[in-house]
């Protein structure tokens, strides 16, 4: 991995039209490659902290975001937002209509849908659905993907497997990554670095760099989340004290 930023973000004071700040201050380079995860209470401001990366603030002084210079970014949301009216490979040809069908069927086996790619979105269970949204992020061939709990609503196996999609796929198009959550296991299990923000307004209040589990269910992860919260028992509300 390159240590080269990929993104460099600095957020000062960030408010909507007339409210109290929602960000007050920060501050992150990252790396080429890099998977960060945000967690922090809810309410704190992370979707706010995505969208202004994703730009979708534009004209805000107090957002201040360096991308790469070959910029393509994707975002993937809670839930997976499939037009339903198209198919999968239909979904996933919308967003690159330059792209030849072996391509989008690469995609598709890359996520586990080979055989299902003529069936329409709410024929899918809620898994495949978001494989599916996995697999059109990054057909446009992310240098940024943004990711605000996407396996949220998933039981257990159906999470671990949408999150190993996201890895290999992450890792073969050598992605950066920034991944809110509320889940500091799958924090543990995803990130590089874990960022944990306090409550709004927020800023970073704490960085933790995992090391690398080769399961959700790893001794390991329950051994960093106890020496996290055996550190500082309040962080997952916003504090370090």
């Amino acid at each position: 991995m390159d240590d080269k930023p990929a993104l460099s973000i600095n957020i000062n004071q960030f408010a909507f039209d007339h409210d109290k700040y929602v960000i007050e201050h920060i501050e992150l380079a990252v790396p080429e490659q890099q998977l960060v995860c945000i967690i922090g209470p809810s309410g704190c401001g992370k979707s706010s902290f995505l969208n202004c990366v994703a730009g979708l603030y534009p004209n805000n002084n107090a957002i201040h975001v360096e991308y790469p210079n070959e910029k393509r970014l994707a975002y993937i949301f809670q839930e997976p937002r499939l037009l339903p009216w198209l198919n999968v490979y239909d979904n996933i040809a919308l967003v690159t209509p330059n792209a030849v069908p072996e391509q989008i069927y690469q995609l598709l086996a890359d996520v586990g849908l080979a055989e299902h790619s003529h069936c329409y979105p709410s024929t899918l269970s809620g898994g495949m659905q978001r494989r599916a949204s996995i697999a059109r992020a990054f057909a446009v061939k992310p240098t940024i993907l943004l990711l605000d709990e996407p396996f949220v609503s998933l039981d257990a196996p159906t999470a671990q497997q949408c999150r190993d999609v996201l890895l290999k796929l992450a890792k073969l198009h050598r992605t950066t990554i920034l991944f809110v959550t509320h889940d500091l296991s799958e924090a543990l299990y995803l990130a590089d670095n874990v960022l944990f923000l306090s409550h709004r307004p927020s800023r970073i209040v704490h960085q933790y760099q995992p090391t690398r589990s080769s399961s959700i269910e790893d001794n390991n992860i329950s051994e960093m989340k106890v020496a996290i919260l055996q550190s500082h028992p309040n962080i997952l509300s916003g504090s370090t004290t």
